[in-house]
């Protein structure tokens, strides 16, 4: 309840891969905005089984890149979001939510097919 932005550390982050984990499902189910280290493409692989993302609220073209690169770019989002105020953060946070309802609903109705279709 005290954290307002989950930095995803996802397992597999190297080279052209896409393996969610746990890590990411947490932040989802949690309704916590997330920034991903992940495989490159890893914010436009959760967007084809019909997740959002945040880019309405921080650049996400960290996505376009990989290794330091990436992290490099979150750095700057992380740096962003500490110089905001607790009301600032609140109301960011509200303004979140249809995202985060929409994530959480859409992580619950994940099955095989829907995920077997990204893989076609």
């Amino acid at each position: 309840e005290k954290i307002f932005v989950d930095v995803v550390c996802e397992t597999w982050h190297e080279g052209h891969c896409f393996y969610p984990t746990e890590k990411i499902a947490r932040s989802i189910v949690c309704h916590t905005p997330f920034l991903v280290y992940g495989g490159k493409n890893f914010l436009k692989n959760l967007h084809h089984l019909g997740f959002k993302t945040f880019n309405d609220f921080w650049d996400e073209s960290y996505d376009n890149f990989s290794g330091v690169d990436r992290i490099v770019r979150i750095n700057k989002i992380i740096k962003r979001i500490s110089n905001l105020s607790i009301d600032e953060i609140k109301q960011l946070y509200q303004k979140m939510q249809e995202i985060l309802n929409h994530n959480y609903e859409n992580y619950n109705s994940l099955n095989s097919n829907k995920i077997r279709g990204l893989y076609k």
